[in-house]
């Protein structure tokens, strides 16, 4: 969040500014919260695009970034992101790799991959299930 905000002013420029929506993110008061906004919203030092940015793009999904909105999560309602699931996949990719043997390696990156080396993770599953399985099935079925 901060990373998108930082895009749209010089931070250097309003540094006053950039410590108050600093503090507005990682504040877990809800009466601070508010306040901060009440005094980024009515400075009139503070750009008026700004405040408009921040209004239309960042309130209406506060739950999603500020620390009042991430309070009293469980570890699912934490864990619950992109990242994590690309995360669970590499991991269950690399197993599956380690089961394979070296000729079946060669096989999935001269045969299913086209031998290329770096392709995307939907790409080599893609493979993996269309290609190289019933490959594998009729060799050994």
């Amino acid at each position: 969040m901060l990373c998108a905000i930082r895009s749209h002013f010089v931070t250097s420029q309003f540094q006053g500014l950039w410590e108050k929506i600093k503090a507005w993110v990682k504040t877990e008061d809800i009466a601070k919260f508010f306040t901060i906004w009440e005094d980024i919203s009515s400075n009139p030092s503070v750009p008026e695009r700004i405040v408009k940015y921040l209004k239309a793009e960042w309130l209406p999904v506060l739950h999603r970034w500020s620390m009042i909105g991430r309070k009293n999560r469980s570890i699912y309602e934490e864990g619950n992101t992109n990242m994590l699931i690309k995360a669970y996949v590499v991991y269950y990719l690399s197993e599956i790799i380690k089961l394979i043997n070296s000729r079946y390696h060669h096989v999935l990156k001269t045969y299913c991959l086209g031998r290329k080396c770096n392709r995307c993770v939907d790409y080599v599953i893609q493979a993996l299930v269309v290609n190289f399985l019933p490959e594998i099935k009729t060799w050994h079925g």
